[in-house]
């Protein structure tokens, strides 16, 4: 039995056709020349503050991928676009300058920005969290895999001044011949990262805190890809530790990371029991 939908009204008819025109400019401009055409291909994601599209330009020299990621008029004020972008900038110049390592660490490459969105260049690989469920990654290589993902965090932290925002599992993505791709730098929900107090804690504990809590918070559906990169939280505050030559950083994390869960228990009593079940399953042990 089909279900009936309510048909949408005037105004998200309009929003829908705002979409449409900006992201046609869009086509046009990421072609360059006269002699080629561009095509909003298909939609690759969607969530509550934007959506993403890859576009497609073509002519005689051959085809280009760009992924658009459009995003929702209420998101757009405050300069978070901008912002957003200008993370992206700073993570692309991070990368560029890491020494060669187990993993090479890459971001998709920023191309345009306009005040609605940004284009940047494709990627392709494999959510992390799922490549993990899946036992793509080789378990000896993942305390190298950390390694190289804190090398580029603290040089991302190093050019950008500030923290990643949205570090978990979902967000790095796993390539072909030892690559590995970090995407959407800079926080969702930017107000998440204000700390209250004269002294915010480091970036990288920010980062940190925030994979185990991304992890820990969605257990409830992908258990399995959850465990794992719990566990590949473990290689990261060790990878971390080292790197810094802190030995107060792993407190650092657990302070951030209780601040996290007293957020999300905040948000209501279905929040609260997530965040009971979440922190719980945080301080268990993953083995596989």
């Amino acid at each position: 039995m089909g279900v009936l939908r309510r048909p949408a009204g005037p105004a998200s008819a309009a929003r829908r056709g705002a979409e449409r025109a900006q992201l046609a400019q869009a086509a046009g401009l990421l072609c360059g020349r006269g002699d080629r055409t561009g095509v909003v291909d298909r939609r690759l994601a969607a969530g509550v503050q934007s959506r993403v599209w890859r576009i497609v330009t073509s002519g005689p020299d051959g085809r280009s991928d760009h992924v658009v990621k459009w995003f929702r008029a209420g998101y757009r004020a405050g300069n978070s676009v901008a912002a957003e972008f200008a993370a992206l900038v700073a993570l692309d110049r991070a990368v560029a300058d890491l020494r060669p390592a187990a993993y090479r660490v890459r971001c998709p490459r920023p191309v345009r920005a306009w005040d609605w969105g940004y284009a940047m260049s494709t990627v392709s690989g494999c959510r992390l969290d799922l490549a993990l469920a899946r036992r793509l990654l080789p378990a000896e290589d993942e305390r190298l895999l950390a390694d190289d993902l804190v090398a580029a965090l603290s040089a991302f932290h190093a050019v950008h001044r500030g923290p990643y925002g949205d570090f978990h599992a979902g967000n790095v993505l796993l390539g072909a011949d030892r690559e590995v791709y970090l995407i959407d730098p800079g926080p969702a929900n930017p107000g998440f990262f204000n700390w209250p107090g004269p002294v915010s804690p480091p970036p990288l504990a920010v980062d940190l805190a925030y994979w185990t809590f991304a992890a820990a918070a969605t257990a409830h559906r992908r258990p399995r890809a959850a465990g794992h990169a719990l566990r590949l939280a473990g290689a990261l505050r060790d990878a971390a530790t080292e790197l810094m030559s802190d030995p107060g950083l792993a407190a650092e994390v657990d302070r951030c990371l209780a601040d996290y869960w007293k957020r999300l228990a905040s948000q209501g009593l279905r929040q609260r029991a997530v965040a009971v079940a979440a922190t719980r399953l945080a301080r268990l042990r993953w083995d596989g």
